[in-house]
């Protein structure tokens, strides 16, 4: 058909931002479908599952380009132009909301400077999905993202929020989540948690433990799929210990036990493990390892 004989659409011009399903296609709105049909172009994660998306709606693709992490900034000049001329651009992801730990940001910061208005449309969320059926307290929460992927960074980002009482929720890659979780375990000690896997999919699982249990469970079981991590909150009660131990590390702590309180090394694990929340087995392997030496310098708890 001439473009030029195309009927005026009575959706409005701008930048829309389209929720997709999260696994089942089923959870897709009426509106989204009925907007996805009025679209000049469509920029998408991944224009493979798209169009998987778009066909299963019997929805004929109108012109799809390729938005990703690696050339969102590049894919603008493309959608500026459609958007300059009173067009409908729509910006969707494999799965979810654009721009939550997914493509989309740079597109919508450039469309709030040049005045292009934007309109949502809500769909599905791992995050809120996976929060509702938790059974921690909703209000409030923190949502993370995916944490970087080596173990030092992710510990250090850890650490940051081990004292926030909010529910702390992430996501995490199949072949990272069994190191996340044991990061965690090492960080927040052993708090409850529940795993979400293949939310909406078939292979849908939930589960719900302390964190090395958790983390033993996977230990068994090969990860697959896409997982969404939900973390107790700080209990109000162990900020104390947090808040006297802040910086000290294990090994110090250890030390500190022994040379200053005087009590026996399976006593100063014992000790460590109730006041950090930690499995007996994390904290020994670290006294196992230590040089023992009455004479050296305690470092970081001169002052406890």
């Amino acid at each position: 058909m001439d473009p030029s004989l195309k009927p005026p659409s009575l959706i409005a011009p701008g930048l829309y931002l389209i929720g997709t399903p999260i696994g089942n296609l089923e959870d897709i709105s009426f509106r989204a479908i009925r907007i996805l049909k009025g679209m000049d172009l469509i920029a998408a994660e991944d224009t493979r599952q798209t169009l998987k998306l778009l066909r299963h709606f019997n929805i004929e693709p109108p012109s799809l380009i390729s938005c990703f992490k690696h050339n969102e900034l590049q894919k603008i000049s493309s959608i500026h132009t459609i958007l300059r001329q009173g067009g409908r651009v729509a910006v969707v992801t494999d799965a979810g909301m654009p721009t939550i730990s997914d493509p989309g940001l740079h597109i919508v910061q450039w469309a709030i400077e040049n005045h292009i208005p934007i309109i949502p449309i809500p769909g599905p969320s791992a995050v809120l999905t996976a929060l509702a059926v938790s059974g921690f307290p909703t209000q409030p929460f923190a949502f993370f993202g995916f944490l970087p992927t080596k173990s030092p960074e992710r510990v250090r980002e850890l650490s940051k929020i081990k004292l926030d009482e909010k529910t702390l929720v992430f996501f995490e890659a199949p072949h990272r989540i069994k190191n996340c979780l044991k990061d965690m375990l090492n960080v927040f000690g052993n708090r409850l948690a529940v795993v979400a896997r293949e939310l909406t999919k078939i292979h849908e699982e939930w589960i719900r433990n302390r964190l090395e249990q958790i983390w033993n469970h996977f230990k068994e079981n090969e990860p697959r799929g896409e997982f969404t991590i939900v973390v107790q909150g700080a209990e109000i009660v162990s900020r104390a210990i947090y808040e006297k131990w802040a910086g000290v590390s294990i090994e110090d702590q250890l030390k500190y036990l022994i040379y200053t309180q005087g009590v026996s090394k399976t006593e100063a694990v014992k000790e460590v493990c109730k006041l950090r929340d930690l499995p007996r087995d994390v904290v020994y392997r670290i006294a196992a390892e230590m040089k023992w030496k009455k004479d050296e310098t305690q470092p970081g708890v001169e002052n406890i």
